[in-house]
C-alpha cells in the first residue's frame, strides 16, 4: 500500500514537471536577425591598394550576437587601419561555428575611385585570333557596396581563358553584388583580335539578301501545299528585314526552323524563328512579325506548322 502511494507521488511530480516544461519545448528558438548598419566611409577609404585588406565576411548570426561564423567564400575589402581598430569576435565567449566550406581562391582587392573594393583579376586581353576573344560585362566602379557592380549593357573584350577562370572565381555575389536577371543583355556584343589585343567589334548593320524555303510539315487541317503558297507570298517582307547596328560577328548564312500556330479562324496566333534569334535578334523579330501577319483560310481546327528555312545576310 505504501509502495502504491509512493508511486502516485512520483507520477504526480513527473506530470507537474512535464506540464511546466511543455510550453518551453513547444516554443521555437528565436531566429537571429542580421543587422544592416551602414558602412562608414572610413571603412573603405583608400589612396592606394596598400591601404586595403581582404577580410572574411561575418555571417548574419554573428552580427546578431551569435556564434563567430564567416559566410562561406564571402569576403570584404576594408581600409587596413580602420579594420585594425575594430573589435574581433571572441569564439571562447560566444562559441565557434564549424565551417565545412571549400573556400577556393579568394578575390583580389583594389583601390578604385578612392574606395577599397573586391575586384576582378587584371584583365588579360592578349590574343592570336578572334576565337580567343570574348565580351564580358564592364564593372561600375562607383556602385554602392553590396549592390550590383556590373554596368548593365556595357562590355569589354577579354581573353576566353581569362573569362573562364573569372567565371569560376565569382560563383557567388560577394564580388559583384546580386544583380537582377534583367541586367543581362542577351545579344552580347562580339569581340575580335586586333593587333594582338582583344577588342569589341565596331557596330555594323546587317541586311537580309535571300530567304530559302524548304518543305514544311503541317499538323492539322491546313496542308503543306497551302502553307507553302501563303509563306511564299511573304518572301518580299522576309527579305526586307534589317538588323540595327550591333557589335556582332560576320554572319553569312543561318539555317533555322520557323514554328507557327494557326487558329481555326485562319489567323497566326504564334510565330517563332528559333535559332535565328540567337544570331540576329532584330532580323528574327522582324521575320516573326511578318509570319504573324500571314492569313490562311478558315478551317475546323488549329494547325501547327514547322517550316525549315535559310537566310543569307550581308553588310550594307
Amino acid at each position: 500500500m505504501q509502495s502504491l502511494s509512493w508511486l502516485r507521488v512520483v507520477c504526480v511530480a513527473l506530470s507537474v514537471a512535464f506540464a511546466a516544461c511543455t510550453p518551453a519545448l513547444a516554443q521555437p528558438r528565436p531566429t537571429p536577425v542580421a543587422t544592416t548598419a551602414p558602412v562608414p566611409a572610413a571603412a573603405t577609404a583608400c589612396r592606394t591598394v596598400a591601404d586595403c585588406v581582404l577580410v572574411p565576411q561575418p555571417a548574419p548570426s554573428e552580427l546578431a550576437g551569435g556564434a563567430c561564423c564567416n559566410v562561406c567564400a564571402g569576403y570584404l575589402a576594408r581600409n587596413r587601419a580602420w579594420h585594425a581598430q575594430q573589435p574581433t569576435c571572441d569564439a571562447r565567449t560566444r562559441g565557434a561555428c564549424p565551417m565545412s566550406c571549400a573556400q577556393g581562391a579568394p578575390p583580389p582587392i583594389a583601390c578604385e575611385a578612392g574606395r577599397c573594393v573586391l575586384a576582378y583579376p587584371p584583365t588579360v586581353t592578349a590574343c592570336r585570333n578572334d576565337h580567343e576573344c570574348v565580351s564580358v560585362p564592364r564593372l561600375d566602379l562607383r556602385a554602392p557596396e553590396g549592390s550590383c557592380r556590373l554596368a548593365c549593357g556595357q562590355y569589354i573584350a577579354a581573353h576566353r581563358d581569362w573569362d573562364a577562370w573569372r567565371g569560376m572565381l565569382w560563383q557567388n555575389a560577394s564580388v559583384t553584388g546580386p544583380c537582377p536577371e534583367t541586367c543581362v543583355d542577351r545579344p552580347l556584343p562580339s569581340a575580335r583580335c586586333v593587333a594582338g589585343q582583344c577588342a569589341l567589334r565596331p557596330p555594323t548593320a546587317v541586311r537580309t539578301t535571300r530567304v530559302d524555303l524548304r518543305a514544311p510539315s503541317a499538323n492539322g487541317p491546313l496542308t503543306a501545299a497551302i502553307v507553302t503558297n501563303v509563306i511564299t507570298a511573304l518572301l518580299p517582307q522576309l527579305v526586307a528585314c534589317r538588323q540595327r547596328p550591333r557589335s556582332v560577328a560576320p554572319i553569312g548564312y543561318v539555317g533555322f526552323t520557323a514554328r507557327l500556330t494557326v487558329g481555326a479562324d485562319g489567323r497566326v496566333t504564334s510565330a517563332d524563328t528559333g535559332e535565328l534569334g540567337n544570331h540576329l535578334p532584330d532580323i528574327a523579330a522582324c521575320m516573326a512579325t511578318a509570319l504573324r501577319g500571314a492569313s490562311f483560310a478558315r478551317t475546323s481546327a488549329v494547325t501547327t506548322i514547322e517550316y525549315p528555312m535559310g537566310a543569307a545576310f550581308a553588310q550594307p
